[in-house]
This record gives structure tokens, sequence and C-alpha cells, in this order.
């Protein structure tokens, strides 16, 4: 009776050992479909981001040029009227796409046309070299601008009488200009105070769109 009973341990355990192996291979199996799909998801996530970088740069560099215009220029009118004066950042979207890994392929910049919304395509590659491409959109929101005169304020009694012409003496209507729900009383739109455009520049938010 003794050898059966060792024989039927033997069977069991050569039949544990066979389980054991198969679902080692089949571990090793999905481990190796598993790298191929991950380095995928990887190089399309590295594009996106890479897209999204290169949209995000466009609209901070348009920002940027918006400052400058603002500090040669003063108040225009309107934010439409500093289009000339403004770039598209193709440049900085291109270097941000390559700091991230990425090939800019297609872009356009913010304008007063478009919504002052950036669009790039990033190219990406992975590990085995297939491309992959992404896209991405940023948007600049800038405050709202209005002018008016300004409220008189109470004349008060000149210590001596003005020389020369009334005319020339007689000094321009105060404006107020209202951004954002932030009124600035008695400003020369033609030179606005540094604390101003700083102002202006910093409610001017550029953001992911998609």
């Amino acid at each position: 009776m003794i050898a059966p009973t060792r024989r039927e341990g033997e069977r069991g355990a050569a039949a544990l050992s066979l389980l054991t192996v198969a679902i080692i291979v089949a571990i090793g199996i999905f481990a190796f479909m598993a790298i191929p799909l991950t380095d995928a998801s990887d190089a399309k996530a590295k594009s996106r981001s890479a897209a999204d970088a290169a949209a995000l740069a466009g609209v901070e560099y348009v920002k940027k040029d918006l400052e400058i215009a603002l500090t040669s220029n003063g108040w225009m009118g309107s934010w439409r009227a500093y289009e000339p004066l403004i770039g598209g950042g193709a440049t900085s979207a291109s270097s941000y796409a390559e700091q991230n890994d990425g090939e800019l392929v297609g872009y356009q910049g913010p304008t007063p046309m478009n919504g002052w919304e950036s669009y790039a395509k990033v190219r990406g590659r992975d590990v085995e070299g297939q491309e992959n491409t992404s896209e991405a959109r940023a948007k600049l929101d800038l405050p709202e601008c209005t002018v008016e005169e300004a409220e008189p304020t109470e004349p008060t009694e000149p210590s001596s009488p003005p020389a020369g012409n009334d005319e020339e003496k007689k000094a321009k209507p105060e404006q107020k200009l209202t951004c954002g729900g932030t009124s600035f009383q008695g400003v020369d739109l033609k030179n606005l105070p540094a604390s101003l455009i700083s102002q202006l520049i910093d409610e001017s938010h550029a953001r992911l769109i998609g």
C-alpha cells in the first residue's frame, strides 16, 4: 500500500509544478505584452504634455508683448489695437515643445481675431520610433477695460494768478480707466503707471482649453 500512496504524492507534486510553471509563463507573456503598451502610453502622455507646454508658451509670449506695448504706448482704446505690436510666439512654443521631447509641427498664435487663443500640434516618438501627435489649445483671458471722464474734483484757489494764455493753461479733463472691475482715477492714458500695467498683466490669465 505504500507504493501507490507515494506515486499519488509524486503525481500531485508534478501537477503542482506544472501549474506553477504555467502561471510563471502566463505572467511573463502578460509582462512582455504590457511593456510596449506602457511605452506607447508614456510616449502619448509626453507628446500631450509637450503640446500643452507649447500652447501655453505661445500665450505667455503674447502676454509679455502686451506688457511691453502698454509701457511704450499706454492704453490704446482696446486690446484689439495692440495686434500690430505683438508677435505670435511660435519660437517660444517650439522651444517648449523641444524641452518636453516633442517637435512643433503646427501652430497658430493668439490674436484678437481668434479670441486670443493659441493652437499647438506636437509630434513625438515612442521607444520603437513610432510617431504620435497631440494637439492643445490655450487662451489668454484679458480684463475688460473701459474709459470715461473722471468725476470732477473741487477747484482750489490758486496762490497766484496764472500767467500766459488761459486756453493753454486749461488742464485736459481727467479720465478714468476701469479694467476688470477696478477703476483708476485721473490716469494719463498715454503714459500708464508701472503699477497699473503690472496689475493689468497680473489680471491676464493663460489657461489650457483643450
